[in-house]
């Protein structure tokens, strides 16, 4: 009995030891227009995650909000590139659940989570977002090599989130 155990322990020393467990890599990666974009590899998974980097705002009514261009890629397919952010923000829900272009054009917007943080001096709140938007929509309201996409919520906040184009085609190029 105590052979088997120690053999038992001899086996998964080994296999803890053996390097057999996969590992998230972190690289940059520089895009011909200049944009560091970030790659999250796990090549045991075959899933990639590439972002550029975020850009940071605060809302009419004081919210963070951060958001940059992303793009998994995941065994053999590509999802679309989109802008993946987040809102903080302390007090009641606001329920951000849709976003224009100037004009007031309809943006393809899914608030994708809810989190309650710490609730010293009023609960911090966290709202998360994706944007899924066409190069033709890109191409339609970029201004000046800016797109801007209004944020709104139900409680009437509203944030102006200003995406580099030079994000988009550095994803692009970068996550082919």
């Amino acid at each position: 009995m105590k052979r088997k155990i120690l053999a038992l322990g001899a086996a998964i020393g080994i296999l803890m030891g053996s390097g057999a467990h996969a590992q998230l890599v972190k690289s940059t990666i520089v895009s011909s227009n200049g944009v560091t974009v970030t790659k999250y590899s796990d090549d045991f998974a075959r899933s990639y995650e590439y972002s550029t980097p975020r850009v940071r705002t605060v809302s009419a009514k004081g919210a963070i909000v951060s958001a940059g261009v992303a793009k998994i890629w995941g065994g053999d397919e590509i999802g679309p590139t989109n802008v993946r952010g987040f809102l903080i923000y302390r007090g009641d829900w606001r329920h951000f659940d849709r976003a224009v272009f100037r004009g007031g054009g309809a943006v393809n917007f899914t608030n994708t989570d809810k989190d309650v943080g710490s609730c010293r001096g009023g609960c911090l709140l966290n709202e998360s977002f994706t944007i899924s938007l066409s190069p033709a929509e890109i191409a339609a309201h970029a201004e000046d090599g800016k797109l801007p996409i209004q944020i709104s919520s139900q409680s009437g906040d509203t944030a102006l989130l200003e995406i580099l184009v030079a994000d988009f085609e550095a994803i692009n190029e970068i996550a082919k």
